[in-house]
């Protein structure tokens, strides 16, 4: 109701120490590198989740008697592994 009749609120605007800041060659190179080691630590973490699962995989096929099908599995994290 008091809708029309009410004032805008006013936006807010984000606060910068300084309006007139730039971003320098050498802070955009270090966000680039902050960048880089988080893709490739969350990489490691993926590839060491990815060969606890081939690893558990051939296991249960080797107990499951499909000893050439296993063998492909660590074949195929050794791979994964050295990459």
């Amino acid at each position: 109701m008091g809708g029309f009749h009410s004032k805008p609120k006013p936006k807010p605007t984000p606060k910068s120490s300084n309006p007139n800041a730039t971003i320098t060659p050498l802070d955009r190179a270090i966000l680039d590198l902050k960048n880089s080691r988080d893709r490739l630590t969350k990489y490691r973490a993926k590839l060491a989740l990815d060969a606890t699962k081939l690893a558990s995989r051939a296991k249960t096929l080797h107990s499951n008697n499909d000893t050439k099908m296993a063998l492909q599995l660590l074949k195929l994290r050794k791979y994964k592994l050295h990459e």
